[in-house]
């Protein structure tokens, strides 16, 4: 039993109306209780319907829209989309000249390669591969070697010289660069992972390392088990932390702890000299339709 106003309920009438009924003993059941009661559930409801509605939209434009893509260069002057279940590879275009592109590496949506013909940073479109901006950076090629972007969009390069090398960093926004220090390995693949660390992969003997970008000194990882020795080849942090490898024009996963390899399979096409993922921001087409969706469906219900 619960007591009201010097008599008491039952417990079963206990209730938000006749709560709200208690501190109106003038009437059995006051109608500003019920109305405020009424409009409180349904604004309760309201956002609570409105909150599991942003929460979907989040999840449908991270899930759908947020999905990484794997893009690759080779020295055949074609620009490529792999797919990374596979390895397999599907040609996008060819490039606008001869570049013999030394690594492919993303900077926010955009990708870029090192033009080792013409000494010149390139910007290529991921759609065809043409150039849509080409940047000189001062720097000056031989050899073999990569590119990668650290997350401040400064960008690292390495120069190799049978089996040694040269790091150097460059800002394409200014455009500069600085050579960093010499590296006494040769260094045909960079990425970075989600922490900052300058993974590279040895041309030499197929190991990976992390380098300093601040000396350009290198720590062994440990060996892939590629025994090719020489290879062409590129390396890449995927947005969920998987380490990719194209490695004499097959695809593998890293584990960056060790440095083993695990096939995925082969690309398809011959010289790949780069390897790139990037993660697209969400369409805004793609969102308002999520969005107007979702609206839709909420008038079409008969409650809130």
């Amino acid at each position: 039993m619960v007591r009201r106003s010097g008599f008491y309920l039952p417990a079963e009438r206990f209730s938000e109306s006749n709560i709200l009924c208690a501190v109106h003993p003038i009437s059995k059941l006051s109608p500003f209780a019920i109305n405020f009661s009424t409009r409180m559930r349904k604004y309760i409801k309201k956002v609570r319907l409105f909150t599991a509605l942003a929460l979907m939209l989040n999840l449908m434009s991270t899930s759908f829209v947020r999905a990484d893509f794997l893009y690759a260069i080779t020295f055949d002057e074609e620009l490529l989309s792999i797919n990374p279940a596979t390895g397999a590879g599907t040609l996008i275009g060819m490039l606008d000249t001869s570049m013999n592109g030394l690594g492919l590496s993303s900077r926010g949506e955009a990708i870029y390669t090192f033009d080792q013909n013409a000494d010149r940073l390139r910007r290529l479109d991921p759609a065809t591969g043409h150039t849509l901006t080409t940047i000189d950076i001062g720097i000056a090629t031989m050899g073999e070697g990569s590119i990668a972007f650290r997350d401040d969009g400064i960008g690292f390069m390495t120069r190799s010289m049978s089996s040694t090398g040269i790091l150097w960093s460059f800002d394409p926004d200014i455009p500069s660069s600085t050579m960093v220090g010499p590296m006494d390995i040769c260094i045909d693949g960079l990425g970075f992972n989600a922490g900052g660390l300058l993974y590279g992969l040895s041309q030499t003997s197929c190991e990976l390392y992390i380098i300093d970008q601040t000396n350009a000194d290198v720590t062994l990882v440990g060996p892939t088990g590629d025994t090719s020795q020489t290879f062409l080849g590129g390396l890449t942090f995927a947005s969920d932390g998987t380490l990719y490898a194209a490695l004499n024009d097959t695809l593998y996963t890293l584990n960056p702890d060790t440095g083993a390899a695990n096939l995925i399979g082969p690309i398809g096409y011959d010289n790949v000299s780069g390897l790139t993922a990037t993660t697209p921001a969400p369409s805004a087409v793609l969102l308002c339709a999520l969005g107007a969706g979702l609206v839709n469906w909420l008038r079409r219900r008969k409650k809130l």
